[in-house]
């Protein structure tokens, strides 16, 4: 093989990159240090003023808003890319004074690397061995990030340095992980190569929601017990897994049971947030309990008021989107025949859940009555579980929530853990009565 991307001796050797539009100077050819190779399959980019392009030397650097951008890359040896040539670009931001490497954008990244973990590093200027790489930050010189299914997840200790963002191109069938470092450490002046290794999984103790395997019953990401757990996605729009998540969890506090009214002040005095007819489905608790929190308190940062919403809402503050949040009826329906019927759910699950009746995140309107069946269907119900609408048309509807409980087929409530359920019965009711919750937060 041929070192750094010529094909063979016949290309053009008076091929030019430029770094400056005025200037321009002719490219010296690299040679990618045994020591680096050993062991592991590479592809590699050089990056500090020129950036292969196919089998040609290229860059375009431009300044805007305080940014360098470096020319996109594509590599010659790619590891896990197979016949798909990867596409790189790199972000810079000037601080200090001095410009540092802030992002890595790895594109046309194929399904034949599911499964694996893309090992970023930056060897200094001249080196020849790994053991002068830059550090990334921390102590860390190389960055591990395995691709499951095209989500690509760090280590819990190195999730607090860097963020990823990845996108899925159906039409090519491949993905892009856009690496963001959170401090920018590393001086552009300071990069000879950046590499990117392909090599089997190493990441095998991440957590629930940091792409290790969630099982209902187990731990989830933000403290609870996974509910459930799904191959398609779903959407809960504003949270952090957003149009992309594939699972719930449930608060398993000692409070996890909580009862009182739907809002009302820090004075304990009925208020009402409205959502109208609100979202319907998995994910829309998120939805509406935002809707209701933002009209009870005039803004999300007031964090003073009480009720059902604002005890799961207000469960963790630390993020302004992450939030927990109380669930819709289809949500409800979900929770209720996990209950009832997994094995183990009930065996690592402790506590019990009362019989009795729960608020939804849903508020009634006039004509829910005859409407909630067709928005049942659609948002595609448990299998086996049907809906029982309660004939009761609120008057005035801004002051009623829809309510649920698990009943048999008769509508004769029931008790989950013992009897499972046939119906979900869902009735209009004053949000002033205190009813039962289940705090859900949604995850990727």
């Amino acid at each position: 093989m041929t070192p750094w991307g010529r094909a063979d001796e016949s290309e053009d050797e008076s091929a030019y990159f430029s770094d400056d539009p005025v200037d321009f100077v002719k490219p010296k050819r690299k040679v990618i240090p045994e020591s680096l190779n050993k062991g592991l399959m590479f592809f590699v980019f050089l990056a500090t003023s020129s950036i292969f392009v196919g089998n040609t030397l290229a860059a375009n650097v431009s300044i805007n808003n305080g940014r360098v951008e470096f020319g996109q890359g594509v590599a010659k040896y790619k590891a896990c890319s197979g016949s798909n040539s990867l596409v790189v670009k790199q972000g810079a931001e000037f601080t200090g004074g001095v410009f540092k490497l802030k992002s890595v954008e790895i594109s046309n990244i194929p399904v034949d690397c599911y499964g694996l973990d893309l090992i970023v590093s930056v060897l200094k200027p001249g080196a020849d061995g790994s053991g002068v790489l830059a550090t990334l930050f921390g102590s860390v010189s190389r960055l591990i990030i395995y691709d499951k299914s095209g989500t690509f997840y760090t280590s819990q200790a190195d999730s607090s340095y860097v963020t990823l963002t990845s996108t899925h191109d159906s039409g090519s069938n491949t993905d892009k992980v856009l690496i963001s470092f959170n401090t920018a450490s590393v001086l552009i002046s300071d990069i000879g190569t950046l590499g990117v290794e392909s090599s089997a999984n190493v990441l095998t103790s991440l957590p629930c929601g940091a792409g290790g395997d969630c099982t209902v019953g187990g731990a989830g990401p933000g403290g609870g017990a996974v509910i459930l757990y799904t191959g398609p996605t779903f959407s809960a729009p504003g949270a952090p897994c957003n149009l992309s998540c594939h699972g719930l969890e449930i608060d398993t506090g000692t409070s996890s049971y909580y009862s009182d009214q739907w809002t009302k002040t820090s004075g304990n005095a009925n208020v009402n947030g409205l959502v109208g007819r609100g979202a319907t489905g998995l994910g829309a608790g998120y939805t509406n309990t935002k809707a209701a929190m933002n009209s009870a308190n005039g803004s999300l940062g007031n964090n003073t008021r009480n009720g059902a919403m604002a005890y799961c809402w207000n469960k963790t503050t630390s993020s302004a989107t992450d939030r927990w949040y109380l669930p819709s009826v289809m949500e409800y329906a979900h929770i209720f025949k996990q209950i009832a019927d997994s094995s183990s759910f009930q065996s690592s699950f402790g506590a019990k859940f009362p019989t009795t009746d729960y608020y939804s995140s849903e508020e009634a309107w006039s004509t829910w009555y005859t409407d909630y069946q067709a928005l049942w269907n659609a948002d595609g119900p448990p299998s086996g579980i049907s809906l029982f609408a309660s004939n009761s048309t609120p008057s005035p509807d801004n002051t009623y929530a829809l309510a649920v409980e698990p009943d048999n087929s008769s509508g004769v409530r029931l008790n989950l853990w013992t009897d499972g359920y046939a119906k979900l019965k869902v009735w209009a009711h004053p949000k002033n009565n205190g009813y039962a919750i289940i705090c859900l937060h949604a995850f990727a």
